[in-house]
């Protein structure tokens, strides 16, 4: 539209980055604050040379943060009293190649609180009109973006397969363009938008067999860290996982997954068909992981090295 003028998105970026800079560094003026918890490699560098001068943890949530070719996070984690990942092949990367002095803390990504309730009531009219439509059929749920990376055409093939079964529901932010080419495969796909966490675990609650898949592009995938595989374990739903190191030695090697070859719709359907087999034991199995998993224990020790 004509008066209009397009911002590019690094100077936007670069805007929101100095006004929470400002902001924090104020809000921090006013707080007692012995150790900062930085929860980003992006905070961190927000924050600035200023964070130097105080004693704080890192958390690098993101693989992609580790890369040493990064002079800033290289030298605010060498500096950091703990530095602190999401999962334990993510440990010993950012250990080499931070050349840390210590292994980093591994603190999963476990929601600190969960409903652990099946099937919570929905007050959303929308999302019950979707629901409804799954009536009779058990639900596959795929929640997150929904992309070629994150949900790949092979699904919507096994779907179309497993149709008078399974219901397929995804739910989240999504390409529109792959949306629709999933859908022209199977079209009885079911979609939710994106909920405002944590609402979106009460659709959660009602779903039968949990979908995780990353794609190899890159090694932040392939050592995932998601925090889907604990929403879905805290229900006791077990899940269908794509087998990369990430999700076979986490759900996997606690027998709440069964890790598949997401290449070919026939090894999905017959990961569904292994879950559908021993459901109430990977049930059981995925209680068993959500539980194994101590939080609070792991952030009093983070505490404690400082």
């Amino acid at each position: 539209m004509p008066g209009l003028r397009r911002i590019p998105y690094q100077a936007v970026l670069a805007r929101r980055r100095r006004a929470f800079h400002r902001q924090a560094w104020a809000y921090l003026a006013e707080c007692d604050h012995p150790i900062l918890w930085v929860g980003s490699a992006l905070t961190a560098t927000a924050l600035g040379e200023r964070l130097r001068s105080y004693p704080y943890l890192l958390h690098l949530l993101e693989l992609v943060e580790y890369y040493p070719a990064n002079p800033v996070i290289r030298a605010l984690a060498r500096q950091a009293r703990a530095v602190v990942v999401p999962e334990y092949c993510r440990a010993h990367i950012g250990m080499m190649a931070l050349d840390l002095a210590s292994m980093p803390l591994v603190l999963p990504n476990k929601p600190f609180s969960h409903p652990e309730q099946r099937q919570i009531p929905i007050t959303d009219p929308g999302v019950t009109r979707v629901l409804e439509q799954a009536a009779g059929r058990r639900i596959l749920l795929y929640q997150g973006v929904i992309n070629a990376a994150r949900c790949p055409l092979t699904l919507a093939r096994a779907a179309e397969t497993l149709r008078d079964t399974y219901a397929l529901l995804l739910v989240g932010m999504s390409n529109p363009q792959h949306l629709e080419a999933m859908r022209r495969i199977h079209p009885g796909l079911l979609t939710i938008p994106y909920l405002v966490p944590p609402l979106h675990l009460h659709v959660t609650s009602h779903a039968d067999i949990g979908l995780a898949y990353y794609s190899s592009e890159n090694l932040n995938n392939l050592f995932c860290a998601p925090n889907k595989i604990y929403e879905y374990a805290g229900f006791g739903i077990p899940m269908l996982a794509r087998d990369i190191p990430g999700l076979r030695y986490t759900v996997g090697e606690a027998g709440a997954a069964v890790c598949a070859d997401w290449s070919d719709p026939d090894q999905i359907v017959s990961g569904v068909q292994q879950i559908a087999a021993r459901y109430p034991a990977m049930c059981e199995a995925a209680r068993g992981f959500f539980a194994a998993t101590d939080t609070a224990a792991i952030i009093h020790e983070a505490l404690a090295r400082v």
